[in-house]
């Protein structure tokens, strides 16, 4: 059936459906938690050796960050011992030196999303049946490495006592106060979630993970328009993330700029045109804009690429079938 447009009927039934997709895209809208930030740019790199300076060959390095997508890092160490690592941001990790009939090693590193670090060397003690040894370029890394583990395992508030007894030996590392915020964050604690990721953005107002975290607690208390400059400038430290273009556009969606947010909605999908989220809230916003026919042609694409059976895929097709009465 073919509805004029002009038509009383086309008319309620398109306010049907605007009103049915601002509804249900306003209260699902997702934005990415920080256990599904991006990695960086920043490499690392070094070289595993015995006591007597004898390269270590097949050396398992695994870097481990609860927040990053994925959490875990890992390589072996080459013939001469030497090992590399590229995706690290401006963040802590947790750095493992595993290999049988040694010590295994752990160290708590301060890392930078561009560029190539320091070296970091390693020597490997011969294995004495004991439980390893823990150095590096902090002081108490272990209680960085548990609180890493207790994060992990949901425990947040013995992730945060630990991070902020590595913080409190370690003020120099100021980037594990975004953990200590994600678990002030994940605890329900917004405020000091706030403080936490502003104090490493007075150390470094660029930080991007700093940045994203705080335009999304921000978000969660209800002040969205503090938010959005936040999230304006993770994208000149971050413009190859697609998460944080489709996060602005779900702000200027919230606030009633469907225009504005369909750009941004676009520039994520020009990033990574596999982002889903942005495919479906493009769709929403074009409704709300008037033009259907774009509206129509999101929620196409939306569903050619998502999951069958989801429940936003069922809701994406009942409303791109009231969509196409009216067309």
């Amino acid at each position: 059936m073919r509805f004029d447009s002009s038509g009383s009927s086309a008319r309620t039934l398109l306010g049907i459906v605007a009103v049915a997709a601002v509804t249900f895209a306003i209260t699902t809208a997702v934005f990415v938690s920080p256990a599904h930030a991006q990695l960086g740019n920043g490499r690392m790199q070094g070289k595993v050796t015995d006591p007597s300076g004898t390269p270590i060959v097949g050396v398992k390095v695994s870097a481990y960050n609860p927040e990053m997508t994925p959490s875990t890092l890992e390589t072996t160490t080459s013939e001469s011992g030497r090992w590399s690592l590229l995706g690290f941001n401006s963040s802590t990790w947790a750095f493992t030196f595993e290999m049988d009939g040694y010590t295994t090693q752990e160290r708590g590193v301060s890392t930078r999303t561009l560029g190539r670090m320091p070296d970091m060397n390693v020597t490997l003690e011969p294995s004495t049946g004991d439980m390893g040894s823990i150095g590096g370029d902090s002081t108490n890394a272990a209680a960085f490495i548990e609180g890493n583990a207790l994060f992990a395992a949901d425990d947040y508030a013995g992730a945060l006592a630990k991070w902020q007894e590595f913080a409190g030996e370690n003020p120099s590392v100021y980037q594990i106060q975004i953990s200590i915020g994600t678990a002030f964050r994940r605890m329900g604690q917004l405020d000091e979630a706030v403080r936490s990721y502003e104090l490493v953005l007075a150390q470094d107002p660029a930080e991007p993970q700093a940045l994203i975290n705080l335009g999304e607690t921000l978000i969660e208390k209800g002040e969205v328009a503090l938010a959005l400059p936040h999230f304006q400038k993770a994208t000149e430290s971050t413009p190859d993330d697609p998460a944080v273009f489709y996060n602005i556009g779900e702000i200027y969606f919230d606030t009633g700029r469907a225009a504005e947010a369909i750009d941004y909605y676009e520039q994520a999908l020009t990033i990574d045109p596999e982002y889903l989220p942005a495919y479906q809230q493009k769709g929403y916003a074009y409704i709300n804009t008037g033009n259907m026919a774009k509206a129509i042609e999101s929620f196409e694409a939306y569903l050619t690429k998502a999951p069958e059976g989801s429940q936003e895929a069922a809701v994406v097709e009942q409303v791109l079938g009231a969509l196409r009465e009216v067309q």
